[in-house]
């Protein structure tokens, strides 16, 4: 075995050998000076207690009973302290750390692994399992774990938004761009008259006319229609229905809710079928949005049935 001694060492220091020759050894005193002292053989004092049994390079166990294989063990004990593993440490260059890539799967425990020890940006698509990104956490429906305003149009496929995915009166006039909306787009009967552009006075652009149907039967009198939108009327056309006008004397006449004409008292014909048109459109008695009035009065003669399309232009 080795000699083990300190150094300086003291007049109390004895050194120890395990071969028996009974050597000399030349220690130093604690006043500096030197001694020569003989070794003294340590497998031959016991030690008060049996130390643990140790595995050996034989694979035997052994206990030290001695001195000497009490420092055999301590000696083996302190030369492989920082000796690594070889598979999770190693020593560079006298630090103890941990290899590269040596902690595996199986040396981390389950749920082990927080937020907190991931780095910025370290999970990348390759790592996302399917159907792994929800709502919430839970995967229920939620918000918690996409991040608000983070998905834009680069993220969206083409093609990729279905009737299905829009929400009800969610497209509004700012999300079509012009011109966008043809013919087949158009469902049938939808357009109607409040729909079409006002026209003003000088509009290089060409209005759309819109047409109001009245009719009144029989008796003399005043029928009713509310309209919602402010037009100014340009023409009428009256329908003898049935026949039963006196060709003479019954007049109709449209007007504004305020009874204010619009057209001049139009004398129907007797004949059924026959047309009459107003001669006189008062321009100054725009209809604001309310009311237009068909009145038919008989005179000294008869009233019939009478039908009535009042043709107009919105204007603001």
């Amino acid at each position: 075995m080795a000699t083990f001694r300190k150094s300086p060492a003291g007049v109390e220091d004895i050194a120890f050998d395990s071969d028996g020759g009974g050597g000399v050894e030349t220690t130093q005193r604690a006043d500096g000076t030197y001694r020569t002292v003989r070794r003294v053989n340590a497998s031959h004092i016991p030690v008060t207690a049996t130390t643990r049994a140790k595995d050996t390079a034989d694979g035997t166990d052994t206990e030290a009973t001695t001195v000497d294989g009490a420092l055999q063990e301590l000696y083996t004990d302190v030369a492989n302290l920082g000796v690594p593993d070889d598979s999770t440490l190693e020593n560079d260059g006298g630090t103890l750390q941990v290899k590269d890539d040596g902690i595996t799967g199986a040396k981390i425990g389950d749920d082990e692994i927080d937020s907190e020890h991931y780095a910025a940006d370290s999970i990348d698509n390759e790592h996302l399992a399917a159907n792994a990104v929800a709502g919430s956490a839970s995967g229920a429906s939620g918000d918690n774990v996409i991040e608000a305003a983070s998905i834009d149009t680069a993220d969206i496929a083409d093609e990729a938004i279905e009737e299905d995915l829009l929400a009800n009166d969610s497209v509004g006039a700012d999300n079509i761009i012009d011109d966008a909306v043809g013919a087949d787009a158009i469902a049938d009967d939808v357009v109607a008259g409040n729909h079409v552009a006002q026209t003003t006075t000088s509009d290089t652009t060409p209005g759309v006319p819109v047409v109001y149907i009245m009719e009144r039967t029989a008796a003399a009198g005043t029928t009713e229609l509310s309209i919602d939108e402010k037009v100014r009327v340009f023409d009428v056309t009256f329908v003898n229905t049935d026949g039963n006008w006196d060709g003479t004397h019954g007049t109709a006449q449209v007007t504004d809710a305020d009874d204010n004409a619009i057209t001049d008292a139009v004398v129907m014909g007797a004949g059924d079928n026959d047309v009459k048109r107003a001669g006189e459109i008062y321009d100054a008695n725009y209809v604001e949005a309310g009311t237009l009035k068909l009145v038919t009065a008989a005179g000294a003669g008869s009233v019939g049935d009478v039908e009535v399309y009042i043709q107009c232009v919105r204007v603001s």
